[in-house]
């Protein structure tokens, strides 16, 4: 069952549509990782989906904080950074049956996909010292990929469904350029964005408004910016100072 159908099924009722943005955002990386996309029933997707979420819900808390100060300790004590690993391991291992599928003869002559490209890589490299490219590598990169893509980009729509609840005229002005310029029953694409630039700049705004992950990268100012009434000042390059106070 397709994830809009799913959400269609809750008209009118209360519900939490954070599982199901996840599927659909999963479902996208499926396709350009694995080939294919998965059934929105399928248990196995579930249960890679859940252990993704749990592997996140460990990140912020105390025990993952202590994990990163004291690994060779936390790796023997008892906790949640355990069920953590569980599910790390599972992920893997989800991707691992992933591979060892793309490397069976049949599927060679399908679409070409992320796997099917990074085995080529494998084989040319393979008698290269030293060679970026192995197993390893491939199966750490996938669960990269499902790691920083599924969560953010489903709190991504997530805070895109709020924000369009919370503001019917926005949602009603990105539908009036969809319908205007989108044929009916057609999918927007990447290219479509040079046909909306409300919908396009509504989209942006999201990004930069809402909030993705609880902390995000260090950041300091160039140059005193005001915004608003607020003066942010300039922070002081010292390393800088230091460097031109060596050459006077």
């Amino acid at each position: 069952m397709p994830v809009t159908e799913s959400l269609f099924l809750f008209a009118g009722k209360p519900m939490n549509p954070s599982f199901a943005l996840n599927l659909a955002v999963s479902n996208v990386i499926c396709a350009l990782v694995f080939g294919h996309r998965f059934s929105t029933e399928d248990e196995t997707f579930h249960k890679l989906l859940e252990a993704i979420e749990k592997i996140f819900n460990v990140s912020d808390s105390i025990a993952s904080n202590l994990y990163n100060t004291f690994p060779w300790i936390m790796q023997h004590i008892p906790g949640p950074h355990q069920k953590a690993f569980s599910s790390c391991d599972f992920v893997q291992s989800f991707i691992r049956e992933e591979i060892k599928k793309h490397q069976e003869v049949e599927h060679q002559e399908k679409d070409q996909d992320f796997i099917h490209f990074y085995l080529a890589e494998v084989e040319k490299t393979k008698n290269q010292p030293k060679s970026p490219y192995d197993e390893e590598n491939m199966v750490q990169s996938i669960f990269d990929l499902f790691l920083g893509g599924t969560e953010t980009g489903g709190t991504t729509l997530y805070w895109g469904l709020l924000y369009m609840v919370l503001y019917p005229d926005i949602q009603a002005k990105v539908q009036q350029e969809i319908d205007i310029f989108i044929t009916p029953g057609q999918s927007i694409c990447y290219e479509d964005r040079k046909k909306l630039p409300y919908t396009n700049a509504v989209v942006y705004e999201i990004q930069r408004f809402s909030n993705i992950i609880s902390i995000g990268l260090p950041r300091y100012c160039i140059r005193d910016t005001k915004i608003q009434k607020f003066l942010i000042r300039k922070v002081i390059d010292f390393l800088s100072l230091a460097r031109k106070q060596e050459m006077v």
